[in-house]
């Protein structure tokens, strides 16, 4: 009996150790889902066309992978251009989705140098994203002036949304300014929102927390000198924001590529002592040069 007792323990014993584990597998599978339970933008290589248009893929991610959707999916798709140089203005574009082997991809194509704010609002599998991604085109086509003069658009952007006070090379060691935009109007308690952080797709500790305006800043550290390479000379940052619309939870993104800075590791100390240096010595050479007889000069 006693032996029996302990055998129907020790399966017992064996049955909840076994649970316990499954429990804890599906509470890790569970937060790893909900950590990736986000959509961005990836920008991929830019390329030129012969007459010298400057274009590129925008490619639709869900954590780590890429993601197709369907054509019913996509709520809307935007482009906003701001013109550089001697092309002064804005204009919005509807994009069309192609769906490319087992992505879901944007084309952005551009005559002239112009910033491109591309920005993507989803209804996937029950909940709602808004995902967008900055960065610069220096196209030098034949026809600009096609593709810069004004037309009327009924187009407004999407909301929610992030807006980047424009930096054309943003750079490490440089303070980034953004600014969050739902409704146009921020509450009270939507200041304590956190944005989380992805630094070359990884999680980073740091929080950072919108004012009363919807503003907040970010500035991304240096690599070491000697770590950058011709591969690694941008970093991929992605900005992620949960909020309600209309009662509705929704996900934003943001993705931005920070350069290494060019001048980040000069020593300002060091180049005031050498600058100071060299112009004692040039003042002591000038000095001694005027000062020099001249009792010769005329023989």
């Amino acid at each position: 009996m006693m032996k029996r007792d302990k055998f129907f323990y020790g399966q017992a014993s064996l049955f909840y150790c076994i649970l316990f584990i499954i429990a804890i597998f599906i509470s890790f599978c569970s937060n790893a889902q909900a950590e990736e339970n986000y959509i961005w933008l990836q920008q991929s290589d830019i390329k030129y066309s012969e007459d010298g248009s400057a274009f590129c893929e925008v490619v639709l991610k869900k954590g780590t992978a890429d993601l197709q959707v369907m054509k019913h999916d996509i709520l809307s798709a935007q482009c906003l251009y701001r013109f550089r140089r001697s092309h002064k203005g804005e204009k919005i574009e509807a994009l069309q989705a192609e769906n490319i082997g087992t992505k879901t991809v944007f084309k952005v194509a551009a005559p002239v140098s112009t910033s491109c704010n591309v920005l993507v609002k989803l209804y996937y599998q029950g909940h709602y994203y808004t995902a967008q991604s900055n960065f610069s085109l220096y196209g030098d086509g034949w026809d600009k002036t096609a593709f810069t003069e004004y037309k009327p658009s009924d187009l407004t952007l999407i909301t929610p949304r992030f807006e980047m006070d424009y930096n054309y090379y943003p750079q490490t060691g440089q303070k980034l300014f953004f600014k969050y935009i739902n409704d146009g109007v921020l509450k009270k308690s939507e200041t304590e929102k956190e944005v989380r952080l992805l630094l070359d797709g990884e999680e980073q500790t740091e929080k950072l927390r919108l004012n009363a305006d919807g503003a907040f800043t970010y500035t991304a550290a240096k690599a070491e000198p000697l770590t950058v390479t011709t591969d690694n000379r941008s970093k991929s940052i992605i900005f992620i924001i949960k909020d309600e619309e209309n009662g509705n939870k929704i996900t934003s993104t943001l993705n931005i590529n920070v350069y290494d800075s060019r001048y980040g590791y000069l020593d300002i100390r060091q180049g005031i002592v050498l600058f100071f240096v060299i112009s004692v010595i040039s003042a002591v050479g000038i000095f001694a040069y005027l000062r020099r007889p001249f009792k010769n000069a005329y023989k």
